[in-house]
């Protein structure tokens, strides 16, 4: 008799993109629900969703799925582009550029001999989701640059790719704090503001200035 194949106890690397855009969407859609429900005190539709949220493989199989995504698109290149268009790169003997980054899931930046972390002043690369920035009720490619020129950043470039925004920003000034820059900042206070309604905004990302 054929012996069998012994089934593996953890599942296999995730290898098919589109799996891992389904996860990635699927993670986000079950944790908006999950908070939505707990504010709401509902907790049988938050248990239901964090049911969900398990059954999909819950953040471990998130990070996996943004593992995979990342590495067909690398946004470093974008941003050793810009770098060297900007004359930032160091060039031999010079010390590496200061550098942090927020948010990562995988080091391919930190890998790089020629950036260490950042300290104050320079240079901001933004990378998110397109739909944070066409597909939210709260922020829109407008709004969002107007955020970040309250706090004393000018947006020198920008870029779209089918699922991904991408920003460059310079620290210019540091903006003189009082009434007339509190006012400003209103604009952007929690809870956030609908400024684009209709049902296919259905992205929840927001930019507050607590």
């Amino acid at each position: 008799m054929k012996r069998k194949k012994p089934k593996p106890l953890v599942a296999p690397p995730m290898r098919s993109m589109k799996r891992a855009r389904k996860v990635t969407s699927a993670f986000h859609e079950l944790t908006r629900q999950i908070e939505g429900a707990k504010e709401a005190g509902d907790r049988g539709t938050a248990k239901q969703a964090e049911a969900e949220l398990e059954a999909l493989g819950g953040r471990a199989s998130y990070q996996e799925a943004s593992v995979l995504t990342t590495s067909r698109h690398r946004t470093c290149k974008w941003v050793f582009s810009l770098l060297t268009k900007y004359g930032l790169r160091p060039g031999k003997g010079v010390p590496p550029l200061p550098v942090l980054e927020v948010g990562a899931v995988n080091g391919q930046l930190m890998s790089i001999p020629w950036l260490r972390h950042l300290q104050q002043g320079g240079h901001l690369f933004v990378m998110v989701p397109l739909r944070c920035l066409t597909h939210s009720p709260y922020t829109t490619w407008e709004s969002f640059q107007r955020a970040l020129e309250l706090v004393g950043f000018q947006v020198k470039a920008t870029k779209t790719s089918p699922k991904v925004a991408f920003l460059c920003a310079q620290a210019v000034e540091v903006p003189e704090p009082g009434p007339q820059l509190t006012a400003a900042l209103a604009e952007f206070a929690h809870p956030p503001k609908v400024i684009t309604p209709g049902a296919k905004n259905t992205n929840d990302f927001a930019i507050c200035y607590g």
